[in-house]
């Protein structure tokens, strides 16, 4: 089914996090393969076929393993510099994982890199803070989707589900509470997936029990494809 119009011409869409929105992206200049296999490219294809006289440019700025903490660093050169007009920002189960890992401990790191630090709860909510009301500064035009972590008890995460639940829901409850503060859209995906385990079970929609599946990622995307329609026609 076509999907509505509701970007304008040339209109910049970013989406910046971690590796649910990294899928694998080309850093080549390829641009084929540059919005990754995620629902950032299923969101852009489908608008793209529907719409191409538009000409609208999705960009993908998810990075692998990122936190609150890692994006702050690249926020001038990866978020400000595009001047997007609707920006999503999806981060929080990394930062989640790291408060987990105080008691789960990982095992050691087999690729040379240091252990990634802790961060906290109230470290996540000031940086994130801070980043936004730098935005809101800077791009004062710009709409913006704020998305909630979450996770589905499969593999180790189904192992150690009420703590993992638990925390994931404290950073996904401190979301919530920053796009009140600022005034931006929010999209809780945890509600989301658990009702679609109505439907299928964890494994199908997250087999990892935290990077969607195939059918996963399209689940947000048509669900995203609603908030933003919603933050454009309240422009």
């Amino acid at each position: 089914m076509k999907q509505p119009r509701i970007f304008k011409q040339e209109s910049t869409i970013l989406f910046i996090g971690d590796s649910i929105t990294d899928g694998d992206r080309s850093r080549t200049g390829d641009v084929n393969h540059s919005l990754g296999d995620t629902y950032v490219r299923l969101i852009a294809a489908r608008y793209g076929y529907d719409h191409p006289q538009d000409s609208v440019n999705f960009i993908n700025r998810g990075i692998n393993g990122h936190r609150i903490t890692d994006l702050a660093p690249r926020w001038e050169e990866d978020c400000i510099s595009h001047r997007p007009d609707l920006l999503t920002i999806f981060v929080g189960v990394n930062d989640a994982a790291s408060v987990v890992e105080l008691t789960i401990p990982p095992p050691p790191r087999t690729d040379g890199r240091p252990p990634k630090s802790l961060v906290t709860l109230e470290l996540f909510r000031e940086t994130f803070d801070f980043l936004l009301s730098l935005t809101r500064k800077e791009l004062p035009d710009t709409k913006i989707i704020l998305c909630t972590p979450f996770v589905l008890p499969e593999d180790k995460i189904g192992k150690d589900w009420d703590l993992w639940s638990s925390e994931v829901g404290n950073f996904a409850s401190a979301v919530v509470d920053l796009a009140e503060k600022h005034g931006t859209y929010v999209i809780e995906w945890q509600p989301l997936f658990d009702a679609a385990l109505n439907i299928a079970p964890a494994s199908f929609w997250i087999p990892d029990g935290v990077h969607p599946s195939a059918a996963g990622h399209q689940l947000m995307a048509d669900e995203w494809i609603n908030v933003a329609a919603n933050a454009v026609k309240d422009d």
